[in-house]
C-alpha cells in the first residue's frame, strides 16, 4: 500500500482524537490558545500537538455525487414521492432529468449530492427502491 492516509469510522478511534479535532477547531478559529483550548476539552498539550497534524475533518467541499437511473410506472405522484425520500435522508437534488412516458413507464435520472446525507449511497439506493411504482434504481456513476 503506497498511501499513508486511511478512512476510518471514528467509532473505533480512542475519545481524544475527538477532543483533538475540537481543540484544533478552537485554535485554528483563534478562539482560544492552545493551553486555553486543551483545558476546555479535557486533553493534555502534549497529546494535542502529538495528533494535531494527523487527525482532520474533510473538507466541507468534498461532495459526493451519484448518477441514479430510475425505471418507475408512469403514475401520479412517483416522482414527487421519489424526491421526498430522499431528501428526507438529507441528501442534495442537484439535477433532475425525465423522459416523455411510453408504454405505462417512465425513465428518470437524476443527480444527488449524498456526501451530507445520513445514510450511505447504497442505503438511499435501497430506500428508493421501496417507494411505491419504482421498478429499478441503479447508480449509473459516482464519486
Amino acid at each position: 500500500m503506497d498511501n499513508d492516509k486511511l478512512i476510518v469510522d471514528k467509532k473505533i478511534l480512542p475519545d481524544f482524537f475527538d477532543h483533538v479535532l475540537e481543540a484544533k477547531e478552537l485554535v485554528d478559529g483563534n478562539r482560544l490558545s492552545v493551553s486555553e483550548a486543551c483545558k476546555r476539552t479535557g486533553i493534555s498539550r502534549s497529546t494535542f500537538y502529538k495528533y494535531k497534524d494527523f487527525v482532520e475533518i474533510p473538507p466541507e467541499n468534498l461532495i459526493k455525487k451519484a448518477i441514479l437511473a430510475f425505471k418507475v410506472d408512469d403514475e401520479p405522484g412517483v416522482l414527487s414521492n421519489i424526491l421526498t425520500e430522499i431528501a428526507a435522508k438529507g441528501a442534495n437534488i442537484i439535477t433532475i432529468n425525465q423522459n416523455v412516458p411510453m408504454h405505462n413507464l417512465a425513465y428518470i435520472t437524476m443527480m444527488i449530492d449524498f456526501g451530507r446525507a445520513q445514510e450511505t449511497l447504497d442505503e438511499l439506493v435501497k430506500r428508493a427502491r421501496e417507494v411505491k411504482h419504482v421498478k429499478s434504481v441503479q447508480v449509473m456513476n459516482h464519486d
